[in-house]
């Protein structure tokens, strides 16, 4: 079977994603000195932080993490295919 890998930028809704078996790498969100991957806070959470004045920050995800989907995806694939943001949008990929 084929694999496709894609990132939280993709927004790919819930449902096609099981369908698919898709694996996503999230990206992560700073708030001052906490980091969490996407979908990690509820939304009433992220909003609560905003509303106290903590604004986040994004950031693409470690290396690691795409390096650790893209293994687990490849050891039960024929073939694999990736979606990301391109690499005029994001610093993910200028590494």
């Amino acid at each position: 079977p084929v694999k496709v890998v894609a990132d939280t930028t993709a927004n790919l809704p819930e449902d096609l994603v099981k369908e698919l078996d898709i694996r996503i790498v999230p990206y992560c969100i700073q708030f001052g000195t906490e980091t969490f991957y996407e979908g990690e806070l509820s939304r009433e959470e992220f909003h609560r932080r905003i509303a106290a004045g903590v604004f986040p920050k994004t950031s693409q995800p470690p290396i690691g993490k795409f390096l650790q989907v893209f293994e687990d995806a490849a050891a039960e694939a024929s073939g694999r295919g990736s979606w990301t943001t391109s690499m005029g949008t994001t610093p993910g990929w200028t590494r």
